[in-house]
């Protein structure tokens, strides 16, 4: 219920308690599920969360966060056997971290992990909801890190994420 209570006040803009619905539904995240699904809530709150915080501005209690849903999507990937979409938007997260924190090569380093984790064997395999997931956080990121601003970014890397981004496009137009 804070989840989703949570998710409603950060959309209408009640940022402050939108956190602290969120922050309730983390601590409880762990302990909703039980089996190979139980980082995927709290994965779901932790995500969610780190949104509403950039939103607002409080780095400071993200670095945790992110720490925590880096760690939790690791494991579901390597539990999968595959990508899962939580790990693309926690690498993201990272990525937006570091560079809010003044840390640009690790916030580089972090978006060159999120595209070496969409090879091309990776996609070939993906469904139409992780393909549009990976897309999605694809744009996040050329929307809100600064190291992919075109006009000032790091070249290379904005020209890679604009690759992979038409290759994501093209494989969803495909499997649709």
């Amino acid at each position: 219920a804070c989840l989703g209570l949570g998710k409603v006040a950060v959309a209408e803009g009640r940022n402050a308690e939108g956190v602290a619905f969120l922050q309730n539904a983390l601590a409880a995240a762990p302990l909703s599920e039980e089996g190979p699904g139980i980082f995927m809530d709290e994965m779901n709150v932790l995500g969610t969360l780190a949104e509403a915080l950039f939103t607002t501005g409080a780095i400071d209690d993200l670095e945790p966060l992110v720490l925590r849903f880096r760690a939790a999507a690791k494991a579901e990937t390597e539990r999968r056997g595959g990508v899962c979409p939580q790990e693309v938007s926690s690498l993201y997260f990272s990525a937006r971290l570091h560079e809010a924190r003044g840390r640009p090569a690790e916030a580089v380093g972090e978006m060159r992990m999120l595209l070496d984790l969409l090879c091309e064997s990776a996609l070939q395999v993906m469904s139409v909801h992780m393909l549009c997931q990976c897309i999605l956080q694809l744009h996040r990121a050329h929307e809100n890190l600064k190291m992919l601003d075109p006009k000032r970014g790091k070249k290379e890397l904005v020209k890679a994420v604009r690759a992979k981004l038409a290759t994501l496009q093209l494989l969803l137009s495909q499997a649709q």
